[in-house]
């Protein structure tokens, strides 16, 4: 779930906490005689800790107070190490460069029409991302553009394209293609592409159930 959704700006930052908070609980339910079990457990949480300062998300300054007082209940004190202050100003400058696009494609509201703005959010915002060439944030907006807007298919096409140019996991392509077609069967164009696609890979037209 981390790996999936811990990239997301806003919901992200509940499933970091969620995963901290699991994590923190072992270590508090360790066996304290165990020196050897209880340092491992404490990296872990560090670790944690520092990935989820290092990554863009909504609860930013809330995750650097949590680490200081984690860091004082070690033991450890409250200073923030200098790389790891680097790392969490970088990541506030990202969030701060996503957010009027986050704001862009926040969901209507319940019954509300989802309309061509909304798309036009998204497109923007992939487009930035696109640009910053960061390959799994770029995955990740297309996924909540496409849960929104699962029968366009000029955004599937998109889509695709990008999973084949720059992703380089051929399954996870051929998974998106086959989502594609459920989605949207009576496009002529991303049969073509989707032919074209498994044709690359070595896989005989006539195969292709």
């Amino acid at each position: 779930a981390l790996q999936a959704g811990g990239a997301l700006l806003t919901e992200g930052a509940a499933l970091w906490k969620a995963y901290r908070q699991f994590e923190v609980g072992r270590l508090e339910g360790a066996d304290a005689t165990d020196v050897e079990a209880v340092q491992k457990q404490a990296e872990r949480v560090r670790k944690l800790f520092l990935r989820q300062l290092a990554t863009p998300h909504a609860t930013q300054a809330a995750t650097l107070e949590e680490f200081v007082a984690w860091k004082s209940s070690q033991q450890e004190g409250g200073d923030v190490p200098a790389e790891v202050m680097k790392s969490y100003q970088l990541a506030v400058q990202a969030y701060a460069a996503r957010a009027p696009y986050e704001h862009a494609v926040t969901p209507p509201a319940e019954g509300a029409a989802i309309d061509a703005e909304l798309l036009a959010g998204y497109l923007k915002y992939i487009q930035f991302e696109e640009a910053q060439g960061e390959a799994p944030r770029v995955q990740c907006v297309y996924e909540r553009a496409i849960a929104i807007f699962p029968v366009t298919h000029e955004l599937w096409i998109r889509y695709l394209r990008f999973l084949d140019r720059k992703l380089g996991n051929r399954e996870v392509t051929r998974r998106a293609y086959e989502r594609a077609m459920r989605n949207c069967p009576w496009v002529g164009a991303l049969w073509a592409c989707y032919l074209r696609f498994e044709e690359r890979q070595g896989v005989a037209l006539n195969k292709l159930g």
